[in-house]
């Protein structure tokens, strides 16, 4: 019997195109037996070699990778060949690098660039299988929405909008000036010279000062005269709206997302408990145990 454990194996691969390609590798450490191939993970595929950010692949993630792989090809979903090119050719753009420099960073991780291409186009295709495998159940209805907005309602404050004004007098104008306010207060006349009102300021009902606690009983339209020593304060509220429930309608986009997360969530965990029902996983070396 070959001893796994102590030799390099010459691996044989068969890759779309069905060019056979020798791989030489270094020692093995667990075979993936799927409905497609068998797949060999070496010793360094487990301790030495990284991905470009510098991480290492855990050993359970190598497995997933290649039982999500198998399956793609099993089912024959439509994947996107060209996906791990397009992804380097998008580094090298953001960070202006050559493929030299590419390889350099490459052979910093223990990798060739072909292995790292490889790698990324495994972790695309996770990321398609996931997305083709639970689009059609991530579709919450409209009464699980407004349940979840009654179990979880979202109060939005109320609010005012004032246009605000100052009218300087000294003790020769103030009545003079009073009376004209009184005027516009009473709505005998629009308007005067004497008042440049602000433009409309937006208030939270809840963060009104103490001494203005007075605008949250005013109504829309009417005017609060405040005099403070030499200038009349004049505050005006134009819009007025109270504490309220956010409507569905107006949350429906992010509970969509929320509930298709926790959906998400849901399938996912119960997929990973089962994706290893149909694939055979021989340890060839003594291993921690693998989730």
């Amino acid at each position: 019997m070959v001893d796994y454990k102590k030799i390099f194996i010459l691996f044989l691969t068969l890759p779309a195109y069905m060019q056979a390609e020798f791989m030489l590798f270094d020692q093995g450490h667990t075979v993936v037996s799927g409905p497609v191939a068998d797949v060999m993970i070496t010793h360094c595929d487990v301790y030495e070699k990284r991905s470009l950010d510098g991480k290492h692949v855990s050993l359970k993630d190598r497995i997933d990778m290649i039982i999500i792989e198998q399956e793609i090809k099993e089912s024959k979903m439509p994947i996107d060949e060209t996906a791990p090119e397009k992804y380097i050719a998008n580094i090298k753009k953001e960070h202006n690098l050559t493929d030299e420099d590419l390889e350099e960073l490459a052979g910093q991780c223990g990798c060739t660039l072909l292995e790292v291409k490889q790698l990324l186009g495994a972790q695309y295709m996770r990321d398609f299988l996931l997305w083709h495998k639970f689009r059609a159940h991530l579709v919450p209805t409209d009464q699980a929405i407004e349940e979840y907005c009654n179990e979880h309602p979202e109060v939005e404050p109320g609010f005012c909008s004032i246009l605000v004004a100052f009218v300087d007098y000294t003790d020769d104008t103030k009545e003079e000036i009073h009376t004209i306010i009184d005027d516009v207060v009473a709505a005998k006349i629009d308007t005067n010279d004497l008042i440049s009102w602000s433009d409309p300021i937006k208030v939270d009902m809840d963060n009104i000062a103490d001494d203005k606690l007075f605008i949250k009983d005013l109504q829309v339209g009417q005017i609060a005269v405040i005099d403070d020593k030499s200038v009349f304060e004049l505050y005006k509220l134009v819009e007025k709206q109270d504490e309220r429930l956010v409507p569905v309608q107006a949350r429906k986009a992010l509970v969509i997302d929320l509930l298709n997360r926790e959906m998400y969530e849901d399938l996912l965990t119960n997929y990973e408990q089962h994706m290893r029902d149909n694939v055979a996983i021989i340890h060839l070396v003594p291993t921690e145990s693998v989730a």
